[in-house]
């Protein structure tokens, strides 16, 4: 087979492998020899191997027969998962995402293995990984050895098939169930899918955390805006009807005639009061200025 930049595919170990779309296969990690040394190589100094990062995958286009080189920009919140050396990882395809299950080397490129296992997501059309620690039933971190043979997807559900023959240390159950929503091995298989999650344990992505702050920051200075606003509105409408309610006084005058002969007045609750010849005349004239002459036939006064 071709490879489509080199012309040939490099050769690599510790590998997996998954099927995506019926079409793709995706190599996934691994690493190969750096020094050609025999002796060298035999010593088992991790530093003569170079790991492949699950963030540049090597796939095989079936429909082509071509070998293509896929580069994965990490989210920002993975930056650092770009370039951990994952060990002892089985991988599944299943709608067109990749699970990967993984311990990390240890620490210097060491033979050790992390014994905390992880789980990777890739949906393979968005090109996106995601990544998260595996807990056990209680909420604590899994870190129980696993030997599997192989991994199935069953509805929002992982079923992992483990082979107990190869080690005589951590003795576990035949088959693990990793549920897919909350992270956690669970000891039963549910038969349906999980349609309303309800436990509360349920862990959002970080960066979903980091949107979800940043949104309620940009928020919050409009709210109180519209706050401001809206008693503002409240206020001036109120001050409003306050300079209706006040007395509003009527007044007819005629300036010929020298002595007030009526005065009328109109109050909301007493109604209308007439006062005739009146020797204490309120004297109101709108119309015309006070003069030497103060003359008002009628005045009408509403409160």
């Amino acid at each position: 087979m071709t490879y489509s930049i080199n012309g040939k595919l490099k050769p690599v170990i510790g590998h997996s492998s998954a099927i995506v779309d019926n079409r793709y296969l995706a190599i996934l990690g691994g690493y190969t020899n750096v020094d050609d040394n025999e002796s060298e190589r035999s010593s088992g100094y991790e530093s003569l191997y170079k790991y492949y990062s699950l963030y540049n995958l090597t796939v095989f286009d079936t429909f082509t027969n071509d070998w293509e080189n896929i580069n994965i920009e990490p989210d920002i919140m993975d930056t650092s998962k770009v370039n951990i050396q994952f060990k002892e990882f089985l991988s599944t395809a299943d709608k067109n995402k990749v699970y990967i299950l993984a311990k990390t080397a240890g620490e210097d490129n060491t033979n050790a293995v992390d014994r905390i296992l992880y789980l990777g997501i890739l949906d393979y059309s968005s090109k996106t990984w995601n990544w998260s620690p595996i807990y056990d039933e209680d909420g604590g971190k899994y870190n129980s050895s696993i030997s599997a043979n192989d991994l199935v997807v069953y509805k929002d559900q992982i079923i992992i098939i483990n082979d107990n023959t190869t080690s005589t240390y951590d003795k576990v159950a035949p088959i693990l169930v990793l549920d897919l929503i909350t992270k956690r091995m669970k000891s039963t298989l549910r038969s349906s899918y999980r349609s309303n999650v309800k436990d509360s344990d349920s862990i959002l992505p970080p960066y979903a955390i980091v949107l979800i702050g940043v949104g309620c920051t940009a928020l919050l200075p409009a709210y109180i805006s519209l706050l401001y606003l809206i008693n503002k509105k409240k206020s001036n409408s109120k001050n409003t009807k306050n300079n209706h309610s006040d007395t509003i006084p009527e007044v007819w005058s005629n300036p010929d005639i020298d002595n007030t002969n009526n005065i009328i007045t109109w109050d909301k609750k007493k109604g209308i009061n007439i006062k005739q010849n009146s020797s204490n005349t309120l004297y109101f004239n709108r119309l015309f200025p006070k003069s030497e002459n103060q003359n008002t036939s009628n005045m009408i006064e509403i409160s």
